[in-house]
């Protein structure tokens, strides 16, 4: 009876640390970044898509879904974005080599790609048990591109385009303080990569509210800049901006 009683208890015992060590959730995002950026393909010309075709900013919705057991954390994040615009160019443009619009022809471009994000954190220092919890960890991640830029000349109707892909790893540091309990948080993140004349930072800080079980309200601030070559398109790309998101995990 006593070796029964001492099964049970321990059992019990171990059912509330593994509910605290097992998580799982889903974000919706909606970020309003700014964008600055340069473009060019197959070594053609350098434009602008702000001062050459009137490309403003825009506003995004995304997703991030992740788990984790124990010190282990996994997220998986994707946005779409679309930028296009028209206007009349104020020089020639190319792609690597093929003449597309002269000086004082109306143009029109279009950007269109999918980042998704793989990332894996370990709580290389874990002390959620402690206060109201910190833990800080080494994060290896994997961003993906994949789109198309088409520059299309308004007077002749002739368009070229071209698709894109590229896959980069990065690595950096991931930051979980607490602040009051389960109630406020503070989440930090910062990757990136350098290699080949390709360059990659991006970092983000949020503020977390979870002012019900299984809800959480968040609004942070995350920079973004990207300077790679995906196939034969040269992406030199900046944003930054504030976010919100709301999510439920368990």
């Amino acid at each position: 009876m006593l070796k029964k009683f001492l099964v049970a208890f321990a059992f019990s015992s171990l059912l509330p640390i593994t509910a605290q060590a097992f998580e799982l959730g889903v974000q919706g995002i909606y970020w309003a970044p700014t964008f600055d950026a340069s473009l060019a393909v197959d070594g053609g010309t350098s434009f602008d898509p702000d001062d050459d075709f009137d490309v403003s900013d825009e506003n995004f919705i995304g997703f991030r879904a992740f788990a984790g057991l124990g010190s282990h954390h996994f997220s998986l994040s994707a946005f779409d974005f679309a930028y296009s615009g028209t206007d009349f160019v104020t020089q020639n443009i190319d792609f690597g080599g093929t003449s597309i619009v002269t000086v004082g022809t109306e143009a029109s471009m279009d950007l269109d790609y999918t980042m998704v994000d793989l990332a894996y954190r370990y709580d290389l220092i874990d002390l959620e048990n402690v206060a109201a919890g910190f833990s800080i960890g080494p994060v290896l991640q994997a961003k993906l591109f994949d789109g198309t830029l088409e520059v299309t000349n308004e007077e002749s109707s002739n368009t070229e385009s071209t698709d894109f892909s590229a896959v980069v790893p990065m690595v950096g540091v991931g930051l979980h303080v607490g602040i009051l309990a389960d109630l406020l948080e503070l989440r930090a993140q910062v990757t990136g990569m350098g290699y080949d004349g390709n360059n990659i930072i991006d970092a983000f800080g949020e503020v977390v509210f979870s002012p019900l079980p299984l809800v959480e309200i968040a609004a942070g601030y995350r920079t973004l800049q990207i300077d790679v070559e995906a196939d034969d398109v040269d992406l030199d790309v900046d944003k930054e901006g504030i976010y919100g998101s709301i999510g439920i995990s368990f």
